[in-house]
């Protein structure tokens, strides 16, 4: 029987760093206002054209 030649050369990792990394929840971080504007006028620039619809709609 052949074998798979891709699979004799698979480099195997050690069962420690297999394991799945523990559950974090998500960080929310409040933003003003101003900062929201901010970080949405930023996406604009770099043309994200549904920012710029949302931006719209805020102004």
């Amino acid at each position: 029987m052949k074998t798979n030649e891709a699979s004799e050369h698979e480099v195997r990792q050690p069962p420690d760093q297999l394991r799945k990394k523990p559950y974090e929840t998500p960080r929310i971080t409040p933003l003003t206002p101003d900062q929201a504007k901010a970080k949405l006028a930023a996406s604009v620039l770099t043309g994200d054209c549904e920012a710029e619809a949302m931006l719209r709609l805020v102004s």
